[in-house]
């Protein structure tokens, strides 16, 4: 495994060597676990188990088959076998729904190194680092005839995070998907702490976003609900007594267990909803570190407020109020996923492009418009004269057909907020970007008036 798994051995023996015994550990107990009478998937079938291992240095103050035999006596424990090769044990609960308080008690015995339920561990989907998928030669832009024909680069069919763009020539039906983007969102509780998913599956809250277990990638499904991944590749998850983990499944797309819908707040929070249980994520005071999705209403605690940190993956123009324009870039997935796509265009030619607005007219003054516009290249302005012989004086932006004249300045700025939408001037540090901030002129034909 670990030969086949190159970074994960140099992580597990440069930083991580406690974690790393216990995942090996776990490996051992996998194999161990076969030699009970029944076959592993028959157990698994109809039992709860979880996975216990000791510290070294606790195991010679007490013997293992002494600490096992005491395990039974916990509430929710059906029986307990020793494995004394691993320092390990195998604790069966009574019911599935003991599982949780079981697991809990066990988290606070004395000399107690990690607690895993083995029914939701399996060998081959144990966490691997983020990182882009190598795209086939058939998905590359260029090896499909629209797609090159439009100049778009690298991956299109599908791109690197899984959509498919309109040029591609065969699109397969939405199908849910583990692929996702690599910005992250970071959910900040009403009482001041940030959900937080650690390495080992458990779930709290941390007082910081600066540590990655804050940050969670959201992985969309075509049913309309999200999923939330940490960084260490496993999904939050509703357990079935409602309280929240995030552990490692055994299956790389999310089930309904896993699945939660976002619910926007007039206050601008956002609270979720997991399509399990049907209830609402609570976050419980920071210092009792608990999650769990068990309430019917909205209060404050089950309110959170987004931060977002763009991945790299995405071009993000710098304009003041561009964050505001969630048509363009959404959490969520709310949006028509602009900042992605512009990471994917090359240069845009300049100028070259000319989009005729037929609305209101295009204050052609505003700041995010004025060296966007089109200019009648033979037209001399304010002369009073029709220099091109067009019939219309001065038609210098576009033309005004309400009032038969040259000047189709905005009087009602419907036709300005169309124009800002299709070409505002992105990365200028100034108001907000279109959706072709560059390479785009604008032409105002106005037939509309104010009235």
């Amino acid at each position: 495994f670990l030969e086949s798994w190159p970074p994960v051995a140099a992580m597990m023996g440069a930083r991580h060597g406690a974690i790393g015994l216990v995942l090996l550990a776990i490996c051992g107990v996998v194999s161990a676990v076969k030699e009970l009478p029944e076959s592993k998937e028959e157990v698994k079938n109809r039992e709860s188990r979880i996975i216990l291992r000791y510290q070294k240095s606790q195991t010679g103050q007490e013997s293992l088959d002494s600490r096992v035999k005491r395990l039974e006596s916990l509430p929710g424990i059906s029986r307990a076998e020793a494995l004394p090769s691993l320092d390990m044990a195998v604790v069966v609960c009574k019911t599935p729904e003991d599982e949780d308080d079981v697991l809990e008690a066990l988290q606070t015995q004395q000399g107690v190194e990690a607690a895993v339920p083995d029914t939701w561990v399996q060998l081959d989907d144990l966490p691997k680092p983020p990182r882009g998928p190598t795209p086939q030669s058939t998905e590359m832009c260029d090896a499909n005839p629209r797609c090159k024909a439009w100049g778009l680069q690298d991956a299109c069919c599908p791109t690197r995070d899984g959509l498919w763009m309109e040029c591609c020539d065969d699109r397969p039906p939405p199908i849910d998907k583990e692929r996702h983007g690599f910005s992250t969102i970071s959910l900040l509780s009403w009482h001041g702490g940030y959900l937080a998913a650690m390495r080992w599956g458990a779930v709290g809250f941390y007082p910081s976003m600066e540590h990655q277990d804050t940050r969670f990638f959201v992985v969309p499904h075509v049913d309309g609900y999200v999923s939330l991944k940490n960084q260490h590749g496993a999904y939050l998850v509703t357990t079935p007594s409602g309280r929240i983990a995030c552990w490692h499944r055994g299956h790389g797309v999310a089930d309904d267990f896993e699945k939660f819908k976002f619910i926007y707040n007039k206050d601008g929070s956002v609270s979720l909803r997991s399509k399990s249980s049907d209830k609402y994520l609570a976050a419980e005071h920071p210092k009792w570190g608990v999650a769990t999705a068990d309430r019917e209403e909205i209060d404050d605690w089950e309110k959170f407020n987004v931060t977002t940190v763009h991945g790299w993956d995405t071009v993000i123009p710098n304009d003041e109020s561009f964050e505001k324009l969630w048509g363009m870039n959404h959490f969520g997935g709310r949006d028509i996923d602009a900042v992605e796509a512009w990471r994917f265009f090359p240069a845009p030619p300049s100028n070259n492009v000319v989009v005729a607005v037929i609305d209101t007219g295009i204050d052609y003054t505003h700041q995010d418009l004025k060296e966007r516009m089109w200019t009648n290249p033979n037209e001399i302005p304010d002369n009073g004269i029709d220099d091109d012989g067009n019939g219309i004086i001065d038609d210098v932006y576009g033309a005004d057909f309400a009032n038969d004249d040259g000047d189709p300045f905005d009087d009602q700025m419907h036709g300005t907020h169309c124009a800002g939408t299709i070409a505002g001037h992105g990365n200028n540090a100034e108001g907000v970007a279109g959706v072709a901030w560059a390479g785009v002129r604008l032409m105002a034909l106005k037939f509309l008036s104010a009235s």
